[in-house]
């Protein structure tokens, strides 16, 4: 088992920390959106989401992480969009779970 797989572990020492302090916090989260972003950047579909000028893309680095912080039970405040707001478009039924 990897230090990341024993994090989620179930019944361990660390079973009542948040999913935020297991994952190693902030610096973790962006270090995945790092990776993961890259990625979606070189996707075909998702590139567009990821053009535009540095600050745009950082100010949606910041966001992203202010999500998944608040979502993953750490301290940090979201201050963007809803998700129903900022993703709607993708959430639709007409979509039959496609994003393109």
């Amino acid at each position: 088992m990897t230090v990341g797989q024993s994090a989620f572990a179930k019944g361990g020492k660390d079973s009542k920390k948040s999913l935020y302090d297991r994952i190693g916090g902030s610096e973790a989260i962006g270090k995945i959106f790092d990776e993961t972003g890259g990625r979606m950047a070189a996707d075909p579909l998702l590139a567009k989401f990821f053009q535009g000028p540095q600050e745009a893309l950082m100010t949606q680095r910041l966001r992203t992480i202010e999500f998944l912080c608040h979502e993953t039970g750490g301290p940090c405040a979201y201050s963007g969009c809803p998700l129903k707001q900022a993703h709607g478009a993708w959430l639709s039924p007409n979509r039959n779970g496609r994003h393109s």
